[in-house]
């Protein structure tokens, strides 16, 4: 079974979340943060950011560093604001 590992960007309430899709084919442009999980880089689409139910999780594939998630913060910042 495939599964689209997500970004948990901003808990919204308790049953959702604000996503950012992951992807391991790393692609460059305003829309794309490039950074690493688990060793491997991975790259965020920002133009996918969507609202997802708590209950899709299932399963916990890592945590980013600070600096990475600071890296997609402002990416998401430069975007939508």
């Amino acid at each position: 079974m495939f599964s689209r590992p997500v970004l948990v960007y901003k808990k919204i309430n308790n049953g959702s979340f604000l996503g950012v899709p992951l992807s391991t084919q790393i692609k460059q442009g305003t829309w794309y943060v490039s950074f690493l999980l688990r060793g491997r880089v991975v790259c965020g689409n920002l133009a996918q950011i969507r609202v997802i139910s708590a209950a899709r999780l299932y399963d916990k594939a890592g945590d980013i560093t600070t600096r990475d998630f600071e890296k997609v913060k402002s990416g998401f910042l430069r975007l939508y604001s």
